[in-house]
């Protein structure tokens, strides 16, 4: 059976309704991941691009 001094320990361990991050909070840090991701998947489509012409230019050379 729970008792006074447990339920005291649930309550440090759970936060408070004020400490729980709001929907607005959420939404901006999701906002702020879609954007980071897309700069990450741009940066990633330039480099596989780069790559790309370079190991075309380097089967060039190879079989002149």
């Amino acid at each position: 059976m729970l008792d006074d001094k447990d339920i005291q320990k649930f309550i440090e361990v759970f936060p408070t309704k004020e400490e729980v991050v709001s929907k607005e909070d959420f939404k901006d840090f999701r906002e702020e991941m879609r954007k980071s991701f897309s700069d990450l998947q741009a940066l990633v489509d330039a480099y596989a691009k780069k790559a790309d012409v370079y190991f075309q230019e380097m089967v060039a050379l190879f079989y002149k």
